[in-house]
């Protein structure tokens, strides 16, 4: 793969354009077994995408451009922005730049701030999901054993414990159980029955 190339050096090593093979890609004599891959020249396609983010210039910017507009559920587009902010640490770290790693600094910036506020959206998401299911749980289990308190007297310790064990679906479907519950027999043939 060459970032860039000029048609004289592609001449020189024998490199053939294939009709069956995408524009950009220049097959060297058979003997060879090898193909050089223009970066430069290849379509601007989503196929291609991951291949023109390691182009240089205008070709990676807009490749660094096309990814920061994938939907933001695209797995690809995670991992690929994760990898882009370390590159620009990576060049960050490095003594001098030139005028062209400057600007693309300048593009793995953006990418890197899109990356990073993505990501802290995503764990305060996932934070407040967490947060909530615990929290609906723990309510979930007092409100169940007030009930069985209540209706019931004293709940043993083993049925407490069964009950601290479980997620929310089971919670939800015992609160509805003990409605019909007589005794707390009934709560033992329940845990059997959920077991099974």
């Amino acid at each position: 793969m060459a970032a860039t190339t000029t048609k004289p050096a592609i001449v020189e090593f024998g490199g053939q354009v294939r009709s069956d093979w995408l524009a950009g890609v220049y097959f060297l004599p058979e003997a060879l077994k090898t193909a050089i891959v223009a970066i430069q020249e290849l379509p601007v396609t989503e196929e291609t995408l991951w291949l023109r983010i390691l182009g240089r210039d205008e070709t990676q910017k807009r490749a660094i451009t096309e990814i920061l507009s994938l939907p933001s559920d695209d797995p690809r587009c995670s991992r690929v922005l994760e990898l882009l902010a370390s590159w620009r640490i990576t060049l960050e770290v490095g003594s001098s730049m030139g005028n062209e790693e400057r600007e693309l600094m300048a593009a793995l910036s953006q990418a890197y701030l899109e990356w990073r506020e993505k990501t802290r959206q995503e764990a305060r998401q996932e934070g407040l999901q967490q947060g909530l299911q615990q929290g609906a749980e723990v309510e979930a289990r007092s409100l169940i054993l007030r009930l069985l308190t209540r209706r019931f007297g004293t709940v043993p310790d083993s049925a407490r414990s069964q009950i601290n064990q479980l997620p929310l679906a089971q919670l939800e479907s015992l609160s509805e159980a003990l409605l019909d519950f007589v005794s707390l027999s009934d709560l033992e043939a329940w845990f059997i029955e959920q077991e099974q």
